[in-house]
């Protein structure tokens, strides 16, 4: 069987024990998970998905790195977008390698955004001691950006796209579910935005940082980037890594 639980305390394992007794799957609720099966021993296969860009991100991960023995990843300058992917490729690599050393091996990857490249190290496209030299030549300040906002929205594209289907540059990048998509917002049309979007009387927020990527306003600046990857030897998976873009190995 499989059980989690986040934030152990007495009235929580008192609980587990009883979902556990019961057998039944429970998915969450007061911080629990339980299967009373185990996927992978009846045939299921194991995927590592790396995440891209927390507005909040403030990982924990001493512990974790104590327990395995491993250098903890230094914490990042969440200031500057650099510092930002840096610290989330370092993250996806500890627990890429935790979970090897737990015997957990993935049979496929996944990744959003920089999670792909998480993936592509994990995965062996790019070797390990590369990314971070590769990192290093981009000097602070030396990415190129758009002049853009990412305002994220409590409903889906389908509700979305009418509303903002006069302005030009408002594309929603991020079509996450029925009540979750994610726009990217010239700086200049941000407050006529907000305000439909107050008036429609969708909950929204606008998210700390700014890039362009995964929108057209980063077009510009691909040559810029494209000279940089140039540089950076790809080699073969040794596990699929599936593309967000096409949905494919």
């Amino acid at each position: 069987c499989r059980l989690a639980i986040v934030g152990p305390t007495a009235e929580r394992i008192a609980r587990a024990k009883a979902v556990a007794s019961r057998g039944e799957p429970w998915r969450g609720r007061d911080d629990l998970w339980f299967s009373a099966r185990g996927l992978a021993s009846e045939g299921g296969k194991v995927a590592f998905l790396f995440p891209g860009v927390d507005a909040s991100f403030a990982p924990r991960v001493d512990d974790v790195a104590e327990r395995f023995a491993r250098p903890c990843p230094i914490p990042p300058d969440t200031a500057s977008l650099k510092g930002l992917g840096l610290g989330i490729i370092a993250v996806g690599r500890l627990f890429d390698g935790v979970l090897r050393d737990l015997g957990v091996v993935p049979d496929m990857m996944a990744g959003h955004s920089i999670g792909e490249w998480s993936g592509m190290v994990a995965a062996g496209i790019i070797d390990d001691a590369a990314i971070g030299a590769f990192m290093a030549t981009l000097q602070p300040g030396a990415n190129r950006i758009a002049d853009v906002r990412y305002v994220a929205c409590g409903t889906g594209r389908e509700r979305i796209e009418p509303l903002f289907a006069d302005l030009p540059g408002v594309v929603v990048t991020h079509d996450n579910c029925h009540h979750q998509s994610i726009m990217c917002v010239p700086a200049a049309m941000e407050a006529d935005v907000t305000a439909r979007l107050r008036a429609q009387r969708v909950l929204f927020e606008v998210l700390p940082f700014r890039s362009g990527f995964h929108s057209p306003a980063l077009a510009p600046h691909v040559d810029f980037y494209a000279a940089h990857l140039a540089r950076l030897a790809l080699g073969a998976p040794r596990v699929p890594l599936w593309s967000a873009t096409t949905c494919a190995p």
